[in-house]
């Protein structure tokens, strides 16, 4: 049933049909005495103050069961996974204090005093340490929050509990209560056996086939439909099952019926979300923003384009790493945890396109079918343009004026110098158009009685959870003066009529348009290079994570390149591949087809050991010209008499594309080597490079110096060419200086411009000046060191992040994407293009070096 109360008269009736002609009659009466009652079948009862009316019951559709179900098994991996929880050390602790009692109970002995002296072996020692390394380690290896948990209760929190009870009750004479460990054994075995029920089996019993068609998902959680797509039903929390009310307003697929296309959800339980954005087949898909109705936690989803230059699969990696098969291009849908609690499953990436392999539509480009996916909350279901309702201006380029979206007219690119003024025309929309209106409450809150506004009585309607009411009828409150017929033959307009205080029409202002600019969907590409045993998967949900944080997903088109990066046992077969030539090729195919749809502006940024791969497609050849891909980009003006850059200009390439930054974060490449000849490849390309490093990178300063230091002096395997040096710079035999962590030797040596290359025999050109770094701030804190200030630093920005301890814990091998102060700065680095100089939150050290004005986390003023 369906109630509805606004009135403020006291009225009841009754309904028949005429037996001869079948058309329905009302007959109305009023009462002042009789109670409410509840109308049955064909009878519209009495009520003090209600109309009964009778009306079709809506009928639930497979298209509901299913987004209920789906929205359902959401809510279900959140509660399941939990938010993530800072691990202490306290639970091991008091596990190796409880073994160090256990096993010293038979060691026990009484010197006849009240004294008590506790003596363990070293064999007791030996196992207090094997069990507590054991449980460090299974913990950590076990990413997955449930079933983490049933470790923490199987070999820490339930054995601590049977030692307490068994030497509270019986001291050292624990030998004699067999009992206790068969206890124990009894409660690990019921724990796994309620973990199975409720973390594995519940959830396939939902999935499952015969829920839905024998028993039925509406009789589960006594699931009714009230009116299009508003639902009700019964949360299933024991004994206590409160109603719940849920509804979706948006697109619909007109085959399927299910929600397809921009759409909204709102589910008013406690665990419940509020989705707004994109759907697909009756899934949210991203692009969406979600918050929970009673936590407030907040999630987002972007889409991320993926471009496949490895054999791997989207999650898995191989051992040995190849790339025979053509690139394949895709996207991906990564949901993200953005704000309040950060839940364990999250970020999640799943393929949503693709993958297709590049060249596979001859009439279509593969990377521009990507771009135009990323696109889609620009265009409409019929892939026209959406009307422009907001606008970004850059002035802050040296390059020119820019607005996001645009490009000016007389020139066609995205940036110009010439405009004096910026001239916006408010676009209005046709008057058959204008008059639509829409409601402006998508799920609003109960009028109390004593409102009678006319309008509220449907546009405001959104049936209690409780579900009080008959089924298949509507009570109204009509207020006084108002025939009933007249409330009945307004239905629709009333949905549609302006009013105030509440509802509003949809705004006669359709959208804006600039003078002398056209909107175009060229956007910059920001290409990420992931680090190695990174599957694209993983790859996906760190850009993610990084885009949703920082909100660059709406500035450039985020794009991983995935390379054979191996797996965790095998970085040196990484590395290896990272250089080959068909790997560059791969990257090449990708350039060229960001191009071919019209990119004329492209970032690179690069973690860990994506650098190789990322250095390695602007290395220069053999013979001194620039690579096939540094060609594509325009150099720098500086170097126009460069003999190396002359010799690869006239390539196919045509330098018509802009390299605006290079980042490279924690780097795990060979000092010598960038500084040798890398650092020159890519300054010619691009004037804004910068290096994010650590001092206190665990994954750079052991396992890559010592794994490295290993291979290339014990094991004696041979190292790509790419990380050897050429020049006169050369590696100390046995050790290794990784960019990531070492990068405060970044500067010329003394005698840069003496001496001649060991390969060709030629002399070395001489410095040019545009390599050396320029962009000292106004103030300078003169440095101890004289040398320092006497150094030709390379013309690139340094980031020293060793004191940030905020999300950048354990290894400090990531953070970037999670980091605040490193996501904004990030974020300001890409989308404006400013130096390390320009940019807020930086504080200039020496050199080329910056780092992060911040206070440590624990301290509080």
């Amino acid at each position: 049933g369906i109630p509805i109360a606004h009135s403020s008269l006291n009225m009841a009736g009754s309904k028949a049909a005429d037996a001869d002609t079948g058309d329905a009659t009302v007959d109305w009466t009023t009462s002042a005495t009789e109670p409410p009652v509840r109308p049955t079948e064909r009878h519209l009862s009495r009520a003090r103050g209600y109309r009964y009316i009778d009306v079709p019951t809506p009928t639930l559709t497979e298209a509901h069961e299913e987004v209920f179900l789906n929205m359902r098994l959401r809510k279900m991996d959140r509660q399941g996974h939990g938010p993530r929880e800072k691990e202490g050390k306290c639970h091991l602790v008091l596990l190796g204090i409880c073994l160090a009692l256990a096993l010293s109970a038979g060691h026990l002995a009484d010197d006849g005093s009240s004294a008590t002296t506790v003596t363990l072996s070293y064999g007791d020692i030996a196992i207090i340490a094997a069990w507590l390394f054991a449980v460090a380690i299974v913990v950590s290896m076990i990413g997955n929050r449930p079933y983490k948990a049933l470790m923490y209760w199987m070999i820490i929190y339930l054995p601590m509990v049977a030692i307490i009870v068994a030497l509270t009750a019986y001291g050292n004479r624990l030998r004699e209560v067999p009992w206790v460990g068969w206890a124990l054994l009894i409660c690990e075995v019921t724990a796994l056996f309620l973990f199975v029920c409720i973390v594995v089996l519940y959830p396939k019993f939902i999935r499952s086939k015969w829920l839905r068609k024998k028993l039925g998902i509406h009789k589960w959680w006594s699931l009714r439909l009230v009116s299009d797509w508003t639902m009700v039903y019964k949360g299933r929390t024991g004994l206590c099952r409160k109603g719940q009310t849920c509804k979706y307003e948006g697109d619909v697929d007109e085959k399927t019926g299910l929600p397809h296309g921009s759409g909204r959800w709102f589910d008013d339980s406690y665990m419940g979300e509020i989705i707004s954005g994109q759907w697909h087949d009756g899934k949210p898909v991203a692009p969406f923003v979600s918050r929970m109705y009673g936590t407030g936690d907040a999630f987002e989803a972007v889409r991320i384009g993926l471009f496949s230059g490895t054999d791997d699969t989207f999650s898995t990696p191989k051992l040995w790493p190849t790339n025979e098969l053509p690139p394949r291009v895709g996207v991906a849908s990564v949901e993200c945890s953005v704000e309040g609690n950060f839940y364990g499953h999250l970020p999640n990436a799943t393929e949503i396109f693709g993958p297709t392999a590049v060249g596979e539509n001859e009439d279509e480009s593969s990377v521009e079918e990507m771009l135009r996916q990323l696109l889609c909350l620009d265009l409409h279901k019929d892939g026209t343009q959406k009307e422009l309702t907001n606008i970004g201006i850059s002035a802050d380029d040296p390059k020119g004026l820019q607005i996001r979206g645009h490009a000016y007219a007389p020139t066609g690119n995205t940036y110009s110098r010439e405009p004096d003024q910026i001239v916006i025309d408010v676009k209005r929309a046709d008057s058959k158009d204008g008059d639509r209106k829409t409601k402006m409450n998508f799920m609003p809150a109960f009028h109390d009685s004593g409102d009678v506004r006319r309008p509220s009585i449907f546009n405001n309607f959104l049936p209690s959870s409780s579900g009080t009411g008959a089924r298949g009828s509507v009570m109204i409150r009509i207020p006084e003066g108002e025939e009933l017929s007249s409330l009945l033959e307004e239905v629709d307009s009333d949905a549609d009529e302006e009013v105030a205080d509440g509802e509003c029409k949809k705004p006669r202002i359709s959208g804006l348009e600039i003078r002398d600019w056209k909107r175009t969907n060229k956007k910059a590409a920001l290409i990420f290079f992931p680090g190695y045993n990174c599957p694209l998967q993983w790859a996906s949900e760190t850009l993610g994570q990084f885009c949703a944080m920082s909100g660059l997903a709406a500035h450039v088109y985020p794009i991983i390149y995935a390379w054979p990066c191996s797996v965790v046992y095998n970085p040196r077969a990484a590395s290896a591949a990272a250089a080959t030539k068909k790997n560059r090729e791969n990257v090449l195919e990708l350039v060229k087809g960001l191009k071919a749809a019209g990119v004329d502006n492209i970032h690179f940024m690069s973690h860990s050991m994506g650098v190789q791969t990322l250095l390695a497609i602007f290395e220069d050849e053999r013979g001194g010209s620039r690579s096939d891909l540094s060609t594509f980009f325009r150099q720098d003006p500086a170097f126009d008499n460069d003999d190396v850059v002359r010799k690869g200009v006239e390539t196919a390439g045509g330098g018509s594309l802009n390299c605006r930054t290079i980042t490279m974060v924690n780097p795990d490449f060979a000092l010598d080597a960038f500084r040798d000849r890398a650092f020159v490849a890519i300054r010619r390309v691009c004037s804004h490079v910068t290096v994010v490093g650590d001092r206190e990178d665990v994954a750079l300063q052991y396992l890559s110096k010592g794994g490295n230091w290993i291979c290339n002096n014990v094991l004696g395997m041979q190292q790509p060419d790419l990380l050897v040096p050429r020049g006169k710079i050369n590696s100390e035999r046995g050790v290794y200086r990784v960019l990531g962590c070492d990068f405060d030797r970044l500067f010329f040596p003394d005698d840069a411009d003496a001496g001649e290359d060991e390969e060709s025999g030629q002399k070395a050109p001489p410095l040019n000046e545009a390599l050396l770094f320029k962009d000292t701030p106004p103030l300078v804190l003169s440095t101890a060191d004289e040398k320092a200030q006497e150094r030709r630093y390379f013309d690139m920005d340094v980031i020293d992040i060793t004191s940030l301890d905020t999300n950048i814990a354990g290894i400090r091998h990531g953070g970037f994407n999670l980091n605040a102060i490193l996501l904004r700065d990030l974020e300001e680095l890409i989308r404006y293009g400013r130096r390390a100089s320009k940019r807020s939150n930086l504080i200039y050290r020496e050199g080329n070096m910056y780092s992060y004005a911040h206070a440590p986390a624990h301290v509080a003023i």
